[in-house]
């Protein structure tokens, strides 16, 4: 007599039977496409009222020119700060989509799918890499599939609050691999910062080489497994990122990521870091 499987129900329709953790996986699945879905539907408010605010935002600051050109007062200030601000949006907006369609030629060119605001990108498990815990929803994404990875290249923004109540954005270019046959331990790379240097003194994780005192002076390298750390960062490897400098690199298991901090990458120089990009990950292979 068989046992009954507990049953659930994915949000796209799909049957899914199995144990608590299969289950634990659908439900942080339908999690992100429901975040996907709800930062879709606030992007497309904030287009929508861009678009309104130029054209109604410029004609309201021509009034206030005119408007005191003709009783002769100071409304003129506030006319000229509404059409400085019209002015400034439009500019935004425009190099935005200067960078959409010159990704959007880069892609093509190299065949690779663009996609400017994908919604199904919810593959990524937040837990294992760090960056993504600030939040996995990304914009002008370039896809492509090799035979021996998937390569995603996006734009990744994420909002810190500080105790103060500021915030501050952040959004740099990210370069992810996917090879499901390889297994790397999880790991995080970064240009060592004077904080930790101190903290290291109070016993802040930092994985150093005797054999590299370079790259231990300008990396901080952490993660769990201290010795598969080690297995994967051979003598080339140190030597590679004693020279390339400003580099983050985070993966585990079939995915390794690269990036630079709150660099977004321009569309021109779009080649130049992917060649990088790849040469990090076949490091890793």
């Amino acid at each position: 007599m068989q046992k009954n499987q507990k049953k659930t129900v994915c949000n796209d329709g799909e049957l899914a039977t199995g144990n608590s953790k299969n289950e634990d996986r659908i439900i942080y699945e339908g999690m992100l496409k429901e975040d996907a879905s709800s930062s879709k539907k606030i992007n497309d408010l904030i287009e929508k009222s861009v678009a309104v605010f130029i054209p109604v935002g410029g004609a309201l600051g021509l009034f206030f020119v005119f408007y005191s050109i003709v009783e002769q007062n100071y409304y003129w200030i506030l006319g000229v700060v509404i059409l400085f601000f019209v002015m400034l949006f439009r500019f935004v907006k425009t190099q935005e989509l200067k960078r959409v369609e010159s990704l959007q030629r880069f892609a093509l060119q190299n065949g690779m799918e663009f996609n400017k605001d994908p919604t199904n990108f919810f593959f990524v498990d937040r837990d294992k890499i760090e960056l993504f815990r600030m939040g996995v929803l990304p914009t002008n994404m370039l896809e492509k599939k090799t035979d021996e990875y998937d390569l995603y290249v996006f734009d990744h923004t994420y909002q810190v609050r500080r105790g103060n109540g500021r915030e501050s954005i952040y959004t740099q270019t990210v370069c992810l691999f996917r090879k499901k046959s390889r297994s790397l331990p999880g790991f995080s790379l970064k240009p060592e910062s004077v904080f930790h240097k101190f903290a290291s003194v109070f016993g802040y994780q930092d994985i150093d080489f005797e054999s590299n005192p370079q790259f231990s002076k300008r990396y901080l390298l952490r993660g769990k497994d201290e010795d598969a750390i080690r297995d994967v960062f051979k003598s080339d490897n140190l030597q590679y990122f004693e020279k390339m400098l400003g580099y983050y690199v985070e993966a585990s298991g079939a995915d390794l990521i690269v990036y630079k901090h709150n660099k977004e990458v321009k569309s021109k120089n779009y080649g130049d870091f992917i060649q990088v990009a790849t040469e990090i990950n076949n490091m890793f292979n």
